[in-house]
């Protein structure tokens, strides 16, 4: 599956190369073959073009519970209380689809819809190239131990959902510039900032699942869809064939991305002889969010 996500990417990247803008407003397509031009135009109204790849490396924040440590879950056969639970930050990396509506010279809006893939980092299952992580720590045969809690899986690494984002930026433009007197390539810094909004691929299916909260390492609960605000800034490179950004963008989830009411519904569904689907991970947390940096590469 990673060999056809990379194909994948390589094609549409030449494909947004050689047919990269329309021609002085009307509705043909310049390729390598049609250059009329020294520099791509970027006077147009509407803009699609490639993300390919977008990394990103996150990490979660947390609120722990009050009453963390006076929990007793059994874990390994023994009653055992959490000695302080901490987070471990992660990559992903995706791919998009940008849109970009041009209002003047200086403004854009743009949007779009990107896929990012938490299994293309897959180094193994205590790495850090998995995405983010909850860890929690308790004393076991004398020693500390710790399990690492992500959104979904049967195991104590777990692993985090594919997410479909839809952002919504406003982009604010400097003036062209060249790099020097004798070169023809220019180049435009821009910031950019607005909200996104993320959906978890299949989370609802897996939470409806009666099987995955009777398993021994039940998972966090997280909200199916949730919004992040972003902040950033981005280099844009001319050339004859097409427009190439780099952007870095900063981004904070708003509120609490835990989903209580779920993990109430399911305790209150099942509560039956001392509790069906105990979850000490869930009971132990009060709030968590994610935040972190993107890197994205963006044809035009």
């Amino acid at each position: 599956m990673n060999k056809n996500y990379w194909i994948c990417g390589f094609l549409l990247i030449v494909f947004s190369i050689l047919h990269s803008s329309e021609v002085n407003g009307q509705s043909r397509w310049r390729g390598f073959w049609k250059a009329t031009s020294a520099e791509y135009e970027d006077d147009n109204f509407f803009y699609v073009g490639i993300i390919f790849p977008q990394y990103s490396y996150l990490n979660y924040t947390l609120d722990v519970d009050p009453d963390f440590n006076t929990l007793l879950p059994i874990i390994d056969g023994t009653e055992s209380q959490f000695n302080y639970i901490a987070t471990q930050g992660g990559s992903s990396m995706g791919i998009g689809l940008p849109v970009r509506i041009r209002i003047n010279d200086k403004f854009s809006l743009t949007t779009g819809v990107k896929f990012m893939a938490s299994e293309i980092l897959n180094f193994s299952a205590e790495s850090s190239g998995k995405g983010p992580k909850v860890s929690y720590h308790y004393p076991s045969d004398g020693s500390n131990f710790a399990i690492k809690r992500l959104q979904r899986g049967d195991n104590r690494a777990g692993e985090n959902f594919n997410t479909v984002e839809i952002p919504l930026h406003v982009r604010l433009y400097s003036n062209k510039n060249f790099f020097n007197q004798s070169s023809s390539l220019t180049y435009r810094l821009y910031l950019t900032g607005g909200t996104n909004y993320l959906t978890h691929v299949g989370s609802k299916k897996y939470y409806n699942n009666d099987a995955v909260h009777e398993a021994p390492e039940p998972p966090l609960i997280v909200k199916p869809s949730y919004w992040n605000l972003e902040g950033g800034l981005g280099f844009s490179l001319y050339t004859i064939y097409s427009k190439i950004s780099f952007e870095t963008k900063y981004s904070q989830s708003i509120g609490n991305i835990l989903d209580l009411k779920k993990h109430q519904e399911i305790q209150g569904r099942h509560l039956t002889d001392n509790n069906n689907f105990p979850n000490p991970y869930m009971d132990a947390l009060s709030k968590l969010g994610v935040r972190g940096w993107h890197f994205s590469i963006i044809f035009e």
